[in-house]
């Protein structure tokens, strides 16, 4: 069967960093920060689609990315509320998911790793929080299993 997947969590999470302008901390704390309008990144005072570098956070989970015309595009990385431990770290071209994803448990324990191709999954595996193979996908084909930070399908 072929799995043709959109990473949709990380596009939701996205949503995270899209705070009020002035909010949030981090390097960007006091600088206008560009707001989500449906899926699309825009300037908070002109609503123009926005290019550049995004870093937030909020309620203590952090994100940087870059952002091109409204669209993620190029490294995004995430980390767990009040921490220094990576969640995410993934590749974005044009918006779509592209390039190796890995996410961690928040022990550190790799939660999973993919290859995708604009926005198809290609390839990965998945992993309990024990450590134990979980899933994989090759070619393609394969059966997904994803897990949230504390484990649960």
């Amino acid at each position: 069967m072929k799995t043709k997947l959109l990473l949709l969590i990380p596009l939701l999470a996205l949503g995270l960093g899209c705070g009020s302008p002035g909010g949030g901390t981090g390097p960007a704390a006091s600088a206008l920060r560009p707001v989500q309008v449906k899926g699309v990144w825009v300037h908070p005072e002109t609503e123009l689609p926005y290019s550049g570098d995004f870093d937030n956070t909020v309620g203590g989970i952090r994100m940087q990315m870059q952002i091109k015309d409204g669209r993620p595009h190029g490294r995004m990385q995430r980390w767990y509320a009040s921490s220094q431990q990576l969640h995410q770290s993934l590749n974005y071209v044009n918006g779509l998911p592209d390039g190796v994803q890995t996410s961690w448990y928040p022990n550190g324990q790799k939660m999973m790793q993919a290859e995708f191709r604009r926005g198809q999954l290609r390839q990965g595996k998945s992993w309990h929080p024990d450590g134990s193979e979980a899933s994989s996908v090759a070619d393609g084909n394969g059966t997904w299993i994803k897990f949230d930070s504390m484990g649960r399908k």
